[in-house]
Parts: C-alpha cells; sequence; structure tokens
C-alpha cells in the first residue's frame, strides 16, 4: 500500500494547481495580471497567486512550476492545496457545491495516484525507456494532459489502485464466464475462438459451450457489478462462472485495455469507472460492426498508394456485448448500465512492428520527470537534429492522418493514446492506428459515406471532422511537445509549427489545396474547451456521454500569414 509523504503531496499539489492555471487561461476560465518582467498573478478574493511565466503560441501560457506562490493579502505566504484552490476559484468556474464537491473527490483520487507515480517515477532513466517496449512505456505516462483530473477513476479504492491502475506496474488474471448465445450481441463469432484460445486453454473448461460465449471480465468489474446486477442470469445458468484463469495481463493506461507480451492481440475491457469524460464501458453500437469497420478501413489503407506504406491499423478482431434486458428498454437510462458486459479482442502493437522498429504511443513525446525528458533523450541517443525529426514525424505521423481526412473522409480522434508513432534508429517511418469504437468518425461527404461497413460511424461536416486532427492532435499533443522542445533545445514555437507547415504545403501541392474549411493552414480555428464542460454540466449522467463547448477562435501557428516569434516575456 502507498505510504503517505507530505514532501511528495505539496509536489503534487503544487503541479495540479500549475496545470489548471495554464489550462484554464487557456479556456478563458481564469485571467491574469502582468506585474513587472515575467512575473504574472491571478488575483482572487482572499488570496494571489504569483508566478513567473512564458507566453505561448496558441493563446497559452508556460508557467515555470517552482515559482508558484500563494500569498495573502499581508503578503504572507501558504501552503498551495489543490482542494483548496478550486474552491478559490468555484465563482470563476460557476460551479454549483454539488459538482465542485463531486470534483473534489476526483480530485483527491487524481492527487493519490499521482504521488505513487512520483514517487515510482521521479528517478527514472529516461535514456533506458527508450528501450523498452511500447506497453511498458505506455503504463507510466500520466495521464491525459488538458484534462485536469486525469486519474480520478471514481469507483476504485486504495487497494484497487495498487491491484490494477497501470502505474502500479502490476499484473493480474481475469475472470472467464460462460454466456449464453440468447443474451449476446456478437460480431465475427466464426473466428471468436481463434482469439480466445491465445488467452486461454479450452480444454481446461470442463463444460460444453456449444450455446455458450466464453468471454473474459475484469475482476474488479465482475465483484463490483456483474456478480450483483446479473445474478438472475447466473442462478439460470445464462452465464457461468469457470473462476480466474489464463495469463496474467498487464493493464495499459487506459486501464481497460490489457496486454500479454506473448500474445499478439489485446483485451478491451468495460470497466464502469468514471474516469476523465465518462464512465468506461464498451458502447454496444459498435459491438456487431467492429470487424468490419477495421476491414473496411485496412482495405481503404492498403488501396491508397500514399497511406499503405504509412500507416496500419490496429484491428478490431472480434466483440461481444452481454444484454440487461431491464436496463436495455430504459430508453433514457444511463449509459454506464448498458455497457457493463462485454470483450474486444484487438491485435496489439507488437504484432506489427518488424524487428528493426520500436512503437511508442505520441503522448510519450512530452513525458519527463525530473531531470530529463523522454524525447529529448531520444533525439540525444540517435544523433537526430530537431528539424529532421520534426520532418520526419509531420510526413510520418501527422500528414497521413491528414491525408485519411481529406482524401477518405475518415477522422479519428487522434490523441495521445490512439496515435502510436513507430520509430527506427529513432525516427518516426509510419503510424499505428487504433480505437474505432466511438473515435473514429466519417465526413458527411465522404466518398466511403455509404459503405455498409461504416454505416454505424458518427457523421459530421468535414470542418468539424478536421478538429480530430487539429484540436485532438496538435493542440492535446503537440502543444506539449512544442513547450518540450523549446525549454531543451531553444527552438521557438514558432519554427516548431512552420516545419510542420512547409511540409504540409508540399503535401497540399502533390496532392491538391483542400476546402478552406479543413485546410489545416487557415488563418484560424474554433478552440474547443473540455475541462470547462465538467464545470457546467457537472457529473449528471444522461444517456450521452459530455460533448466539448468552444471558446474564442485561435490564431493558427501554422498558417504563414500567422507567423511570428514570441518574445517570452511579452505580455499575456
Amino acid at each position: 500500500m502507498h505510504s503517505y509523504n507530505k514532501k511528495t503531496y505539496q509536489i503534487v499539489n503544487q503541479r495540479l494547481v500549475v496545470k489548471a492555471l495554464e489550462e484554464l487561461y487557456y479556456e478563458e476560465i481564469l485571467n491574469f495580471e502582468k506585474e513587472n518582467g515575467c512575473v504574472f498573478s491571478l488575483k482572487l478574493k482572499k488570496y494571489t497567486y504569483q508566478f513567473k511565466a512564458k507566453a505561448g503560441i496558441w493563446d497559452n501560457i508556460h508557467i515555470k512550476g517552482e515559482t508558484l506562490k500563494k500569498l495573502d493579502s499581508e503578503g504572507v505566504e501558504h501552503e498551495i492545496r489543490a482542494d483548496r484552490f478550486f474552491h478559490e476559484i468555484q465563482y470563476l468556474c460557476e460551479m454549483p457545491d454539488s459538482t465542485l464537491s463531486q470534483f473534489i473527490e476526483e480530485l483527491n483520487q487524481t492527487l493519490y495516484s499521482d504521488m505513487i507515480q512520483y514517487e515510482k517515477y521521479k528517478n527514472l532513466n529516461m535514456h533506458e525507456l527508450i528501450d523498452k517496449d511500447y506497453v511498458y512505456i505506455d503504463q507510466l505516462l500520466p495521464g491525459h494532459p488538458k484534462i485536469l483530473l486525469n486519474k480520478g477513476r471514481i469507483g476504485f479504492n486504495i487497494d484497487d489502485i495498487e491491484t490494477f491502475a497501470p502505474e502500479s506496474l502490476n499484473s493480474f488474471k481475469l475472470r472467464w464466464i460462460g454466456v449464453h448465445k440468447s443474451i449476446v450481441i456478437s460480431d465475427n463469432f466464426n473466428d471468436y475462438y481463434k482469439y480466445v484460445n491465445k488467452f486461454i486453454n479450452l480444454s481446461e473448461i470442463d463444460a460444453d459451450l456449444n450455446d455458450y460465449f466464453l468471454i473474459p471480465v475484469h475482476p474488479w468489474q465482475w465483484s463490483k457489478y456483474i456478480n450483483v446486477q446479473f445474478q438472475r442470469e447466473i442462478c439460470d445458468d445464462l452465464i457461468i462462472d469457470f473462476g480466474v484463469r489464463g495469463q496474467k495481463m498487464t493493464p495499459q493506461v487506459s486501464i481497460r485495455t490489457l496486454s500479454h507480451p506473448e500474445i499478439p492481440y489485446d483485451i478491451k475491457l468495460p470497466l464502469s469507472i468514471l474516469n476523465t469524460s465518462c464512465v468506461r464501458g464498451i458502447p454496444s453500437k459498435y459491438i456487431e460492426s467492429s470487424s468490419l469497420i477495421s476491414e473496411g478501413l485496412e482495405n481503404i489503407i492498403r488501396g491508397d498508394s500514399f497511406l499503405n506504406k504509412k500507416m496500419a491499423i490496429l484491428k478490431e478482431c472480434a466483440a461481444i456485448k452481454v444484454k440487461k434486458d431491464t436496463f436495455e428498454e430504459l430508453e433514457e437510462g444511463l449509459y454506464r448500465y448498458k455497457e457493463m458486459l462485454g470483450v474486444v479482442f484487438r491485435e496489439s502493437v507488437s504484432g506489427k512492428l518488424s524487428d528493426e522498429e520500436r512503437a511508442i504511443p505520441t503522448a510519450a513525446l512530452f513525458f519527463k520527470n525530473e531531470k530529463e525528458s523522454f524525447l529529448v533523450e531520444l533525439l540525444k541517443r540517435y544523433n537526430i537534429s530537431v528539424n529532421d525529426w520534426v520532418k520526419a514525424y509531420t510526413n510520418n505521423v501527422i500528414i497521413p492522418l491528414l491525408h485519411l481526412q481529406t482524401a477518405h473522409g475518415l477522422g479519428l480522434v487522434s490523441h495521445g493514446q490512439n496515435i502510436i508513432a513507430v520509430l527506427k534508429n529513432g525516427m518516426p517511418v509510419r503510424v499505428l492506428i487504433k480505437d474505432f469504437h466511438g473515435d473514429l468518425r466519417i465526413s458527411e461527404q465522404s466518398i466511403h459515406r455509404d459503405k455498409s461497413e461504416f454505416k454505424v460511424l458518427t457523421r459530421l461536416k468535414p470542418e468539424h471532422l478536421i478538429h480530430d486532427l487539429y484540436t485532438g492532435h496538435f493542440i492535446t499533443v503537440l502543444r506539449y511537445v512544442s513547450k518540450v522542445l523549446r525549454e531543451s533545445f531553444q527552438i521557438t514555437e514558432s519554427n516548431f509549427y512552420k516545419l510542420i507547415a512547409i511540409e504540409i504545403q508540399a503535401y497540399q501541392q502533390s496532392y491538391g489545396i483542400p476546402d478552406k474549411s479543413v485546410d489545416l493552414l487557415r488563418p484560424e480555428f474554433e478552440k474547443v474547451l473540455v475541462n470547462k464542460v465538467r464545470f457546467i454540466h457537472g457529473y449528471d449522467e444522461s444517456h450521452t456521454r459530455l460533448t466539448p463547448l468552444l471558446g474564442k477562435n485561435i490564431k493558427n501557428p501554422l498558417c504563414f500569414q500567422n507567423e511570428k516569434e514570441v518574445d517570452e516575456y511579452e505580455s499575456i
């Protein structure tokens, strides 16, 4: 069990408040006053938060965390506590007490896991981490960079965190059950046991499975929900419990995706905990077509001469969802109760790499600890210039995602876990994409919009779909990567995005300039807000998940007419 440490607690509180100041300034909730030089302050009713900062190119701010102070009206310094901070800015966030109380619960859960992560990894050697495999690197990542409370995991207790959270570096066996075919929705039934056989020895199951699907269940989910909510099905032998079996599985940073180093498939399971924006179930909408979507997408990539060497997918091979009639029949019922039991089998990263290739989640590119940065150590290890690396990343990660949108009208929410950079001698050479349950969408104008395999995909206007790349990757990943490179190599953010823009412009000269609404080089883009949504809508789990809000438009740093050098001391 985690041991409490006052110093560590203060460090993680300070970091969370710094993150809140940065992100809530970006989301137009907080405003700062410039005092002198690079010193700024947030003046509240009772206290002032003072810090040194630099302006960012996204109309954001980079705070030097160790300079943050909390001062009263007499200039006396006070301890920085994240829970008190949100009390103090409650009126600015427009959070009612009911929302703030739940927000603080989620905050304390996040801080607890942050302390575990800090203690484990504060002396992590980034140079050695470069040689680790994808899953090991993924487990260490600190979570969503924009959402303030990224390890809420409401539902987990401290024993659950120690056992099932990725930062605990623990592995565990799954529970296996037989589910009668009369209560399941299934995909790819004919090949289903091809994947099950990789995880469990069927000869050990002493039962006739002709009328049943054998499916894994997360042990927490079994104990908390399935054993109770499906008790009628268990009593009627519609569900048969075969106990804990098979190989030990390792959780990825998403918590509900589990891997084994010798198995070329991952298992994705429902886990009814609230984490970041939603309860982590598996929506039934995609269950019957997950493998069809994967096959259709793979065929498009293989048939496209630009994409077939630059992009590959982790196919979702088979899926099952177990129905619970009394929940399913409630049309406006909470979604968590309709997504409690099921499984998706997906190809693993390791099965997609050659002997010379390595893979990293793109969120690793801004991963750092007290002393080192993963990306900085990667560039040093292979003696790669920043310019060469950024150009390679643009051509082999960003532009393939752009091409998928502009040529095919298909967008994947391109955040740091869904997008995987494949490296060869440290250089990005292609991209792997995953997670087609909800994160893959299609344009209303796509040439593939009438294909049967894509009929369940959410349809968006092209100008909305482009945000899957622009907001999903530039603002949620590259905004933080450019900060790392600015701090370590003194490459300005302007030059970083100019390098990317030049490569995009060259691509457009070869493949055509897209409509202005989906042109990554257009002067302005809409700003998507994610934290403000929670403040406004609270924790009410309606029949749909939370959807983002819009702020003021952003001046696009990729646009040449916006090109400027941001003075690190200029007023924000």
